[in-house]
């Protein structure tokens, strides 16, 4: 039972909120600019953190960075900048640093995007604070429709592999199970993949079932992309 109620002192709570009103600014009675009411799919999944390696990303003091997660839309773009209005909280924005190494991909077929033009666009942003006290984007779930339930980025923290499946526990401690007939596709490159191809420290986007409120927390994906290992 101790072991139990630890676990439950464990439970992280993720919110994705998004707008269904496509106007991120309208006019008040005075003519002023405000933040348009909310109105959207309020999507919550709770997981369970386990003991199991996370992404080894250091904030501005040396410790480990976690992951954090945004759902918003864009007001601004640029090749390496992105500044985000959060569905939940209008007061204030969050300006994310893009590089390289930040996965951009489409919210429908998991697709490389660009930033080019993507003002008002819905996002869901993950992302960390890095050892200059920034925030860094490490992927950026793109052009989501109203009422769509976007796909989960995740880093693989264990794989077990048997026979025509994959368990896989995710950095957030998310038991996913893929089986071997469900659509996976690389990211960026035109190879064939398969479960095989899932390894410890794999980044993925998952398009999953609903998440089971067990200990831990359960799922089964529907549609894996392999962002890379």
């Amino acid at each position: 039972m101790a072991n139990v109620a630890a676990a439950k002192d464990l439970t992280m709570s993720i919110n994705l909120e998004f707008e269904a009103n496509d106007n991120v600014m309208q006019n008040n009675s005075k003519g002023k600019k405000e933040a348009a009411p909310l109105k959207g799919l309020l999507i919550c999944i709770t997981t369970l953190m386990l003991t199991v390696p996370i992404v080894p990303l250091y904030d501005i003091g040396g410790n480990p960075s976690p992951i954090n997660n945004v759902a918003g839309s864009i007001i601004y773009d640029d090749i390496d900048i992105i500044e985000i209005l959060p569905a939940k909280d209008k007061n204030k924005t969050i300006t994310l640093a893009v590089s390289d190494y930040t996965y951009i991909a489409d919210a429908i077929n998991g697709k490389p995007m660009s930033l080019t033009e993507r003002r008002d666009d819905k996002i869901v942003a993950y992302y960390y604070m890095n050892e200059f006290g920034e925030y860094e984007a490490i992927a950026l779930i793109v052009d989501i429709p109203d009422d769509f339930v976007p796909p989960i980025y995740a880093q693989v923290s264990r794989a077990s592999h048997n026979g025509d499946e994959i368990s896989v526990v995710t950095d957030r401690g998310v038991i996913v199970t893929i089986h071997i007939d469900t659509p996976i596709e690389p990211f960026l490159t035109y190879d064939i993949v398969s479960i095989d191809d899932i390894i410890d420290g794999t980044d993925l986007l998952l398009w999953n079932q609903a998440i089971t409120m067990s200990i831990p927390a359960r799922t089964t994906a529907n549609k894996v992309v392999i962002l890379s290992s």
